[in-house]
Formats: structure tokens, sequence, C-alpha cells
């Protein structure tokens, strides 16, 4: 069957990854013929304090796992390692666990062997990994987000590991200020798709454009696409649902599926 190679040719695709982590999106979905929109919804910064993760950091030789969930947590967690005079090698021994992978990739990038990564790419699905192992009593480092969710904390304290979550980092919203200018971006249009890579990439966007709106835009033939399925279930809490879902929940596999859509 003859493929079309560049099925996205005239349309336009909204990205709402923050600046510095959009380019793999935005360069997938040129090649594919977009006319990509970049509106960063979020800002990735240092958290508000380093106490709890500069504690973890101090009694590092008494964890046995330590998870990684997000390119973000792995590198702003090396980063301060390093700033507190702590060598990779720290990490050697322990056993390590990546949700997703980019970080995996990234992991591996640092010299860090990986030892677990969930198949479905989600914390979800990590939980269901461990509950095949013996976690009774072991000690488990989490780096996170500030705003993260607590399914891994929940999820491997039930099976009796002693879990401390740290904050390495903030996911914040881009200033509303920035408004005007990402309404003229779009030229008062709908766009033909709009992408969301994690619930926080769509709670900020909706502060600042509001639900009606991509709802209405939705409703005038705006396809919506979700990089997974907590993504899409946040979707669903607004009242909207993703018209676009890949199979692997990876930035390529967002952008196939996107241009799929169109084939």
């Amino acid at each position: 069957m003859f493929r079309i190679s560049n099925p996205l040719a005239g349309k336009s695709v909204v990205v709402t990854r923050a600046i510095g982590q959009a380019d793999e999106l935005i360069s997938h979905l040129q090649r594919l013929g977009a006319e990509v929109i970049h509106i960063p919804t979020i800002e990735i910064v240092p958290p508000d304090s380093w106490a709890d993760c500069d504690r973890a950091l101090e009694k590092l030789h008494d964890y046995h796992w330590l998870i990684f969930t997000s390119t973000n947590g792995v590198r702003f967690f090396f980063r301060r390692l390093k700033d507190r005079g702590k060598k990779v090698d720290a990490l050697k021994k322990k056993q390590i666990a990546a949700v997703g992978e980019r970080t995996e990739e990234v992991l591996k990038e640092l010299g860090i062997q990986i030892n677990l990564v969930p198949h479905d790419f989600s914390s979800e699905d990590l939980v269901e990994e461990f509950q095949k192992k013996d976690i009774v009593g072991l000690r488990i480092l989490l780096p996170k987000a500030d705003k993260g969710r607590d399914v891994l904390k929940i999820g491997l304290t039930a099976l009796g590991g002693k879990v401390d979550a740290v904050t390495v980092y903030k996911n914040q919203p881009t200033q509303r200020n920035n408004l005007s200018e990402y309404q003229k971006l779009l030229h008062g249009n709908a766009p033909d798709v709009l992408t969301f890579t994690s619930p926080s990439t769509l709670r900020n966007f909706i502060s600042l454009f509001g639900a009606k709106r991509i709802y209405d835009w939705q409703t005038k033939g705006c396809r919506i696409a979700a990089i997974g399925k907590v993504t899409a279930e946040a979707l669903e809490k607004h009242e909207l649902s993703a018209d676009v879902f890949p199979d692997k929940s990876t930035i390529p596999g967002l952008a196939v599926a996107i241009g799929d859509s169109y084939r």
C-alpha cells in the first residue's frame, strides 16, 4: 500500500512541552510535514528547597533501590549529587528502576545500569513489576517533581517498602502575561492538533486558554493527542477526550500516531 510520507503537510500542530524539552517532538512532527506551533505551558526549575534530597544523599548507602520516573528527575538528581560532592559511582551497586524509554537512555548515558523498566512505561505498571519481588523492609529512594503523583509511594509502601519520595524539581506554569503572544501564534484559529505529554501540560494549557475553548476547538475538528493513559485520563476529568493515542507511550510514538491519524 502507498504510504504518504508527509501526512501532516499543511496541518498546524501545537506542542506544549517546556522550552528545552520540545525539540524532539517538534523535529518528528516537522519531518511529517507539520507546521508546528510551540506554546510551552510549563517551566522545569529547581525545587524551593533541597533539604529532603540532601538528607537522602547523605544516607545514600542505606537505599536498596532508586526509582526514576522522568528525564527531569534524572538530570536534577544527578546535578544535585555532583553539587554535594558525591560521585555517580555511589549508585553503581544500587538497584535502579526507570519509567520510560527516554529515562532509561539518559541513565545509561550517565553510566548507570538499569535493573527494571516496566513494559507499559507507567508508574502503575512498575508497581505491578515490584509485586513479583520481595521488597519488604527495603529502603527505596524516589526523586520526583513537587506535584508528582503518589502512585509509586503508595503502591510500594503497600508492598512493604520504605519509600522516601524527595522533590528534585518543580513543574510550574508559564506566565499568563505570555497569553496574548500565544494567541497570536494561533492567528485566532483552532489548530489542527493539540499535543499533551503529561497532565501538567494539559492543566497549564487549560489555565491559559480555558477548557471551553479547547472543547469548542475539538468540536470544530481539532484533534487532541495524548501520550499515555494518565494524560488521557486527565483529559476526561475536563470533559475532553483523546482522539490520538500512541501504541507506545514515547515521543516518537506520539508523532507517528498523529501522522497515521491523517493517512
